[in-house]
């Protein structure tokens, strides 16, 4: 079943570094399916706070996605996002909850 991986930007506290991470992140998906729908494309805010950027990407499974996320390659230089940046990320599967389990499906 797909995957989306959805971050949000909510503040950067240095760019530069940041910039180091995106320069260095492309090696860490070598072997990996990913698609990137939407990687700091423009948007609009319909609703909530301000945020600075948006990223989704399609995985095949959560499996693959979590595979990547804790792979040495990424894992060396996540701190760069984490240490410059706030960002809410979140893997979400694909489909539609029927209306009595929304908002009590949260892989815990």
């Amino acid at each position: 079943m797909p995957v989306y991986m959805v971050y949000v930007c909510h503040s950067v506290s240095d760019r530069t570094q940041l910039e180091k991470y995106w320069a260095s992140i492309g090696p860490t998906l070598k072997g990996y399916s990913v698609k990137y729908l939407a990687a700091y494309t423009p948007f609009e805010i319909l609703e909530g706070e301000n945020v600075e950027a948006v990223f989704l990407a399609e995985w095949p499974s959560m499996e693959a996605a979590k595979a990547w996320y804790n792979s040495p390659g990424y894992t060396a230089i996540r701190h760069l996002r984490q240490d410059n940046a706030k960002y809410t990320g979140v893997l979400v599967e694909a489909g539609a909850a029927p209306p009595e389990e929304r908002l009590r499906n949260r892989i815990r």
